[in-house]
């Protein structure tokens, strides 16, 4: 049942959607996230980045003080620095999925996403071309030795959706969920926790139905947020399939994107 009072809740992605071309919000996208909250709005990040490199950009955005992790595979509380719900990948799906992937290939890599922070195997961290991939406090270990909240693949010379295409082709789609982003690796998390399900979490929680939301986004780990949300905005850098997918189109993330469209929605009077 809604609790939200006409309110709504917009859910916002970061790399290519609410962070401009430095990979940080701008000042004005600040402005406009700020007047949102103040007009009675609720508005959280949805990301695949971890929380250790997400709450840092997103520190100088006040009204924004959650953060969905990893594809949906957690909330944190950026304000009270806590944990707030986690679905993780099993140990022994863990141990399953690196074994089958590096028996079908032998020049795989891992890089991996705990409770306890993040870690790359040697040949994930050579495969580094300063794109940004390997975030900071990486850990070396190995992928299989625990409960996961996200496994990143990768494979020299195979991009990264010819990759999700083999690794769908070998897993199937029960075991977990597989997708990509802007990011030249794969990405698995457990079943059914994708950033859709992490809306649907966090509307739950904050008190809002799903015909109250508005998303916005720019890639494939997108679209299960579009899917579910009440509108779906697409950002003018997005993919091809995502603005097929989305309600309207907004400009690209490097001129404001987010907050033009949100300007739009306040000065119309549409919220």
């Amino acid at each position: 049942m809604s609790t939200s009072e006409g309110r709504r809740l917009f859910a916002v992605d970061c790399d290519g959607t609410l962070f401009d071309g430095d990979g940080y919000p701008s000042q004005r996208t600040c402005k406009v996230v700020q007047r949102l909250v103040d007009a009675g709005h609720s508005i959280v990040a949805v990301t695949g980045r971890s929380r250790l490199t997400a709450s840092d950009r997103l520190a100088s955005v006040r009204g924004i003080n959650h953060v969905v992790c990893s594809n949906g595979a957690y909330a944190w509380d950026i304000h009270n620095d806590r944990l707030v719900w986690e679905t993780g990948i099993p140990q022994a799906v863990v141990a399953d999925i690196v074994l089958r992937l590096r028996r079908a290939a032998a020049d795989v890599s891992f890089g991996w996403e705990t409770r306890g922070g993040i870690g790359f195997d040697d040949a994930f961290i050579k495969l580094d071309d300063g794109s940004g991939e390997l975030e900071s406090g990486g850990q070396s270990g190995d992928p299989w030795s625990q409960d996961l909240y996200k496994l990143k693949v990768r494979r020299p010379d195979v991009v990264r959706l010819q990759l999700q295409e083999e690794i769908t082709d070998l897993l199937g789609s029960d075991l977990c969920e597989i997708t990509t982003s802007g990011a030249p690796f794969v990405e698995i998390t457990a079943p059914g926790s994708h950033k859709g399900s992490g809306l649907e979490k966090t509307a739950a929680a904050f008190g809002f139905e799903m015909k109250e939301t508005i998303a916005f986004g720019d890639n494939h780990n997108d679209l299960p947020m579009f899917s579910r949300a009440g509108h779906a905005v697409a950002m003018g850098n997005a993919i091809d399939v995502v603005k097929a997918k989305a309600d309207a189109v907004t400009l690209p993330n490097t001129e404001h994107g987010v907050a033009n469209y949100i300007e739009m929605l306040l000065d119309s009077g549409t919220l």
